[in-house]
């Protein structure tokens, strides 16, 4: 047992005293993501071949808008319950309503699919902000670093499994019945998220500066007020805004075209579910694969040179469409997109908000992904009032717009990377051990 766990500590960079939190986390995320992709390639296919891909810029809208609110109830609750408590019973309202949709779709009532596309993007949304919050009390900013990339991949792992099984439900049962496999595993989660509760009690799940904040945000405007005092005095908190804003504007041009070259290259509702399905599979695969060395390709690379490679493959994409708006460049770009998002820039992102202090961390997430928010209903705005007039792959043009100014930015927090981490060592804003994988060159 001493040599097996030698072995798993020199190939995942684990150490024996991490292995109990790292398990139970990566066995959360992915018994979360096995459900979530589940659910995505049902309400996915049910939308666009049951209610109209054309009407995707207004769901985009419609969803930037509602999670205003579901992200400000977020950081209101977290502030009242432990993220764990708060995270299972999320879980068991999410898994009933799965299992609500599943018998109401016998009605026949067509605006529920709009509203499973919806309840879609929030388990992407509500339920992954507080499981990171979760990990961000688990783990400290050193051990970040190594266990976030890995967390990532079991929840890959749960992709591959979610994905490939699509292909074989849709070939077995009816479709519908993917919403009560998903459901089903959204309740295991919710058992596991208990368990991981008594297993690491609120004192270590839930700090003291969370416990004893008093005042939650009642409204998005004063989370906005209290987040603004201290953007003003962080060009690190407004660089990382500006960079989850300008992406969250091209995503939605992105996603609406390849929905268009999904809607036109696959007629039949199991077609589109079984491509679904096995191209999400081969895509959390490679994901999996490039997770298990891409904590070294950080510590090498840097955390803002990471940051970099998205924003570029995007520029590569927007400029193929233009010229070749098929399924080929169409597949390409999915891959590389979620690929470089899921690997690369996400973990980088999560390791950059560990540089603020404890206190703030809990609310910077949540008012984080309401700017992303922002950047989505601008992008879905944008769609909306346009896609009447020009056809589908001219959106690329503007994706090129904002990419730009998204390197731009991306480059300046580059430049301006040593001097934040010398700042937070001079503010004693986090423990001297929590730098051991921090390359203190750049210094």
């Amino acid at each position: 047992m001493s040599a097996l766990s030698n072995i798993l500590g020199k190939l995942f960079t684990v150490r024996s005293e991490e292995y109990k939190a790292f398990g139970w986390a990566s066995g959360l995320m992915f018994l979360i993501l096995s459900s979530q992709i589940l659910f995505a390639n049902f309400a996915d296919t049910a939308f666009i071949k049951r209610f109209g891909v054309e009407y995707l810029p207004e769901m985009f809208v419609i969803d930037a808008v509602f999670v205003f609110f579901a992200m400000d109830l977020v950081r209101a609750l977290v502030t009242k319950y432990s993220p764990m408590t708060l995270l299972t019973r999320i879980l068991v309202i999410f898994a009933t309503i799965e299992v609500l949709c599943r018998f109401l779709i016998l009605l026949d009532f067509s605006l529920l699919y709009p509203l499973m596309y919806l309840l879609r993007l929030q388990i992407d949304g509500v339920i992954l902000i507080i499981f990171w919050n979760i990990c961000n009390d688990l783990f400290d900013t050193r051990q970040a670093k190594r266990i976030f990339p890995l967390i990532t991949a079991g929840g890959i792992l749960g992709r591959v499994l979610g994905s490939f099984s699509t292909d074989l439900l849709t070939r077995t049962t009816n479709i519908d019945n993917l919403l009560l496999v998903s459901a089903g595993l959204l309740f295991l989660a919710a058992m596991a998220s208990q368990k991981v509760g008594r297993l690491f009690p609120p004192p270590i799940v839930a700090p003291k500066a969370r416990v004893t904040e008093k005042k939650g945000w009642s409204s998005p405007i004063a989370g906005v007020k209290e987040m603004s005092a201290l953007a003003k005095g962080s060009l690190l908190f407004m660089l990382l805004a500006a960079i989850r804003f300008l992406p969250n504007i091209v995503g939605p041009m992105f996603d609406y075209q390849f929905s268009v070259i999904l809607a036109h290259t696959f007629p039949s509702e199991e077609a589109l579910a079984q491509f679904y399905g096995s191209f999400r599979g081969v895509l959390n695969v490679i994901t999996f694969v490039v997770l298990m060395f891409v904590g070294k390709v950080h510590t090498r690379v840097g955390i803002p040179n990471a940051l970099l490679f998205r924003p570029g493959n995007y520029f590569l994409v927007f400029s193929l469409l233009l010229f070749r708006f098929d399924i080929v460049v169409g597949v390409y770009g999915r891959i590389s997109i979620g690929v470089l998002t899921t690997t690369l820039h996400n973990p980088a992102n999560n390791i950059m908000v560990n540089l603020f202090p404890d206190e703030f961390r809990a609310k910077i997430r949540p008012f984080l992904q309401m700017v992303s928010r922002a950047g989505s209903l601008l992008g879905s705005l944008i769609l909306l009032g346009l896609k009447a007039f020009i056809h589908t792959s001219y959106f690329s043009i503007f994706g090129l717009i904002f990419v730009a100014p998204w390197i731009l930015l991306t480059f300046r927090l580059k430049r301006n990377y040593s001097h934040f981490l010398l700042e937070t060592l001079l503010d004693k804003q986090v423990d001297l051990r929590e730098l051991e994988d921090v390359d203190l060159t750049v210094l």
